[in-house]
């Protein structure tokens, strides 16, 4: 069973109301909350929570991760109540459509959390494969709030008005948890760096007043509520890609770094004989790297773009550019042919009718 898809609910009347200076960019997401500096020093010395806008599916039936264990990267039909796994979904050439998270709540019941940008496009993807499986696919974006907690005071602070709930939770796993009244399901994650992060995902209708409690309950914490302008300048110098900049159907897992979320030892699934085919580090034309800029115009055009050796041979693209709060420059992620970034040969990039140089780095940025 199926329901009709409605547009995606970004809580914009809740953010408003709780925050008055906040910004709001081209594509309706949460530019900033506040302040774009003190929202990056919450990231890397505090605690950042952040109101990722995200796609979520709810499934039921037995047959669930069975049937999704077929079209996605890795093996979620072994995975036990109340654990998440990340996984991708790939086309036929082995290009991402979405990376997810996969949620086992327990009882037949599963969470399937993607990126708003592929709202439609993940959910197109999966009605194409059930056929008669006994499985009831609903889409709960707008019943729920996600937020997500990390930083280094991160921890501390969830101590504060989770309890000891926070050090018993087990990598990758979920526990519900009741604060002051509010109920929620509360998740232990991580990012590709190994970084800690969690999620707390509640009810829409109460998220206005538990956004309030968290506020109310910063006594001596460094938090903020951060927009994409702060997480974009902080995943960038992580080296942490993300949609819709990376994760698109120009790249396949390994070109971008998400190798780690892709089974070269489960059965069969879309895209696997084309992904299977670069289980070498010797077989990939092309890596995600990060480049850094000694100049660049104030009002750089859109991305991605591409990106030229000096006798104007292509090398790769830049999708994603960002001022680094760390190093004092502009600086970007790229996904750069292999032989470039090995030689460390100088590259340039056209920006506002400009050429402008740009030399590689490991990932992730170091001062």
């Amino acid at each position: 069973m199926d329901e009709a898809l409605q547009p995606v609910n970004l809580k914009t009347d809740i953010y408003k109301n709780i925050f008055p200076e906040i910004l709001f960019g081209e594509n309706g997401k949460v530019k900033v909350f506040n302040n774009t500096d003190k929202e990056y020093y919450s990231l890397t010395k505090g605690v950042a929570v952040r109101c990722p806008d995200a796609s979520v599916l709810s499934f039921s039936g037995e047959t669930t991760p069975d049937f999704l264990n077929r079209i996605c990267t890795k093996d979620v039909k072994n995975l036990p109540d109340g654990k998440t796994l990340r996984t991708l979904f790939t086309n036929e050439r082995g290009k991402v459509i979405d990376r997810t998270t996969f949620i086992n709540l327990g009882a037949g019941e599963y969470i399937l959390v993607g990126n708003s940008e592929y709202r439609d496009k993940l959910h197109s993807w999966i009605q194409n494969y059930i056929y008669l499986e006994n499985i009831e696919k609903k889409d709960v974006s707008d019943d729920f709030l996600i937020l997500e907690i990390s930083g280094p005071q991160a921890n501390s602070f969830l101590t504060l008005i989770c309890g000891n709930l926070v050090d018993k939770i087990e990598d990758n796993s979920l526990t519900p948890c009741n604060a002051d009244g509010f109920i929620f399901n509360l998740f232990k994650l991580h990012n590709i760096r190994k970084q800690e992060k969690y999620w707390l995902m509640i009810e829409l209708e109460k998220a206005e007043g538990f956004i309030k409690y968290i506020i109310d309950n910063n006594i001596v914490f460094d938090l903020s509520f951060i927009g994409t302008e702060s997480f974009n300048i902080f995943r960038t110098e992580m080296g942490i890609p993300a949609s819709p900049n990376e994760i698109n159907l120009s790249f396949n897992p390994v070109e971008i770094g998400l190798a780690e979320e892709v089974s070269l030892k489960k059965g069969s699934y879309i895209g696997q004989e084309v992904i299977s085919k670069l289980d070498s580090y010797e077989k990939i034309q092309r890596n995600l790297t990060g480049v850094i800029f000694d100049e660049i115009p104030e009002n750089p055009e859109s991305l991605p773009v591409h990106l030229n050796d000096s006798a104007g041979n292509d090398a790769g693209k830049l999708t994603t550019l960002v001022y680094s709060k760390k190093l004092k420059k502009h600086i970007g992620l790229a996904v750069i042919k292999k032989n470039y970034i090995e030689s460390g040969e100088k590259l340039f990039v056209k920006l506002t009718n400009s050429s402008y140089s740009v030399k590689t780095t490991k990932l992730p940025f170091e001062k």
